[in-house]
């Protein structure tokens, strides 16, 4: 009698899949690491801080907040670096390998002096969420992974992620240029995976950007700039991705590639020296500084 085997259930692990647990790995990595979230350079803090008619940021006091531009130099989002080769980001920056690029060490936008990385990212690395939502715009998380290392100075480092279980302080700080209450403003679009704060949207070119909130002398990334009011109405709180979310899903999720290259925008060329990793784009950005605001969380 000829015996017949059933096969068990086989396993398919995508690409997208298997970047995401090297990711997870990396990440409890770094959580176990001393170093993060404690820039060399001290902010200096002030309740009058505005990124709107505010004060600059010092220099380097922000190591973990990156650039992200074409190859045309134009700043369209922003992002936080989190390890040596990870960047978050928000999905609706549709960050496309090989047209754009990840600038560390970025300060001012006008100058050409400033010792900058500039970094490519892998082609199979830029992975959003599996579950955003471009009509609600939750989920809205994007993660790209650098083609080369970054390398850490005083100017560039990252910043710590959120715990599952975190719990946010009376004070929150977003970077750029140029509350529970957001749910009374916003309505049912603010999701459990979203956070409220402060008063005005992000000026257009600080998505995919940091919030972050002080522990001691550790700085700690709760949120990513995702989407609100952008003409500064002052009572209209702006909305982030609330990263402590994040961690469960990306444990099960998979992602997929992003294709669709966005905010194309020709400028004028300025030559400028390359410092590390991928072709330097073409500088030409109109002047701006790094500035940052404090935000209450409710």
């Amino acid at each position: 009698m000829k015996r017949t085997i059933k096969p068990g259930p086989v396993l398919n692990l995508t690409p997208a899949t298997v970047l995401l647990l090297s990711l997870i790995l990396t990440l409890v990595l770094l959580g176990s690491s001393l170093g993060c979230g404690v820039p060399a350079i001290r902010p200096v803090l002030s309740f009058s801080q505005r990124i709107v008619n505010g004060e600059n940021a010092v220099l380097g006091s922000w190591p973990w907040q990156v650039s992200l531009q074409d190859s045309n130099s134009f700043h369209f989002c922003s992002g936080s670096l989190i390890s040596q080769s990870w960047v978050v980001t928000a999905a609706h920056c549709n960050v496309v390998p090989g047209c754009h690029f990840v600038i560390l060490g970025e300060y001012d936008l006008s100058s050409s002096a400033e010792p900058l990385q500039v970094l490519s990212i892998l082609r199979v690395s830029a992975i959003t969420h599996p579950f955003w939502n471009p009509t609600t715009m939750n989920n809205d998380l994007m993660l790209l992974k650098l083609a080369s290392p970054a390398q850490y100075t005083t100017h560039i480092s990252p910043v710590c992620l959120a715990s599952s279980n975190e719990e946010f302080g009376p004070k929150l700080w977003v970077g750029g240029q140029g509350g529970d209450n957001g749910q009374q403003y916003w309505g049912s679009r603010i999701t459990n995976s979203m956070i409220c704060a402060g008063a005005s949207g992000p000026p257009r070119g600080e998505c995919g950007g940091p919030l972050v909130c002080q522990k001691g002398d550790m700085w700690v990334l709760t949120g990513i700039v995702s989407w609100g009011a952008n003409n500064c109405n002052m009572r209209a709180p702006a909305t982030y991705t609330q990263v402590s979310k994040f961690k469960p899903v990306l444990r099960n999720g998979r992602g997929h590639n992003s294709e669709r290259p966005v905010y194309r925008q020709k400028k004028k060329k300025k030559k400028r020296e390359r410092l590390l990793g991928a072709p330097l784009p073409k500088r030409s950005l109109s002047s701006g500084t790094a500035g940052v605001e404090e935000l209450g969380s409710s």
